[in-house]
């Protein structure tokens, strides 16, 4: 008898332990659905807000790039693109990325100012400043506090953090004062 009482307890152990596995699993996946529907969401809002004729002087090209740059979610591999158009040396790509600098999430927009910096452009450089200086909660957050809350904190952190990264790869000694005050 006491036998199948502790199959029993294991039994009801086991299912007990899948249930709260399967939540857990459930919640992660939502909470990564949401972030990446949020990114694209701005990456569209932001692509929406432009005029496709202000590349009509671009080689073919960097027009292909500048579509890549646009339709690219996740702000690592916008910046991958950033650094293929600065490679082709082409200042007609800046009118079509200008609206770029406003854009909501601020990874994204130091990519385009990114660009903007390294095609000689000092408004560029300047962006990327502002968003190393921007201390306000007052922004897209895609980070997460330990409790699975969005964290204006940790985005302020992560966003600064880029910004420096950006001046960094700029490679422009006028950054040098900016990043050691």
């Amino acid at each position: 008898m006491c036998c199948f009482k502790a199959l029993a307890f294991v039994g009801t152990l086991e299912r007990t332990s899948f249930v709260l596995f399967r939540a857990v699993v459930e919640l992660a996946f939502s909470t990564v659905l949401k972030v990446l529907t949020i990114a694209r969401a701005f990456g569209v809002i932001c692509v929406a807000l432009m005029p496709s004729c202000l590349l009509s002087t671009a080689r073919p090209q960097t027009v292909v790039l500048v579509e890549q740059f646009e339709g690219t979610t996740a702000f690592w591999e916008q910046f991958e693109v950033a650094k293929k158009i600065v490679a082709l040396h082409d200042k007609s790509v800046l009118p079509r990325l200008e609206l770029w600098l406003r854009c909501e999430d601020m990874r994204r927009r130091g990519n385009a100012a990114f660009v903007f910096a390294r095609l000689g452009d000092d408004r560029g450089r300047e962006v990327i400043q502002a968003i190393l200086e921007d201390r306000s909660p007052k922004r897209v957050v895609f980070e997460f506090d330990s409790a699975g809350h969005p964290s204006p904190a940790l985005q302020i952190r992560a966003d600064r953090y880029y910004a420096a990264h950006l001046l960094g790869d700029l490679k422009d000694v006028r950054a040098v004062p900016i990043l050691i005050p």
